[in-house]
């Protein structure tokens, strides 16, 4: 086993860890609609960034515009963990389904991964990748089945006519 193996491991959702923190606190903000609590766990040294951002967000000004813009668009959502890896050094990787409505009423279920790096408690980065196909026709992708797409939708995002 080398020493990336020794210091990583899958964290239980009963142990106190970085991780264990981090995803209470997105539960907490995804029942809330109110992201203070996760604004709280970053510092202005933090960045943010998905693959929609040209740049990544950054300090605690940016930490809450990214996660107001997470909860904008759901009704309601909750995310659940399939695995989680944690090691000594503050490294996290979650993999996660997230689930729920959006405003329009329109059922959502979509997947990722969650790259955080976290120093004393606070995030220093995150990096999150997840399918957003799921979000131009508010249908969930199911086990890697292809994804139905609104024609008219799909001819305004090839187009780059969609507005912002």
């Amino acid at each position: 086993m080398n020493a990336q193996a020794d210091s990583t491991q899958n964290t239980q959702h009963g142990s106190s860890s970085n991780a264990v923190n981090f995803m209470r606190t997105l539960q907490q903000i995804e029942d809330s609609k109110n992201p203070a609590a996760m604004i709280a766990l970053y510092t202005e040294e933090s960045t943010l960034w998905k693959p929609a951002l040209q740049q990544p967000r950054e300090g605690l000004e940016g930490a809450s515009t990214f996660w107001q813009e997470y909860l904008t668009p759901f009704a309601r959502i909750h995310s659940s963990f399939n695995n989680v890896i944690e090691n000594s050094e503050g490294d996290i990787v979650l993999e996660w389904v997230g689930e729920g409505e959006l405003e329009g009423g329109s059922p959502i279920r979509y997947t990722g991964v969650s790259l955080v790096r976290m120093v004393e408690g606070k995030v220093k980065y995150f990096r999150t990748y997840y399918d957003s196909a799921a979000f131009l026709m508010g249908k969930s992708v199911n086990d890697g089945q292809p994804t139905e797409v609104n024609p008219a939708l799909a001819s305004e995002v090839a187009s780059g006519q969609t507005e912002e």
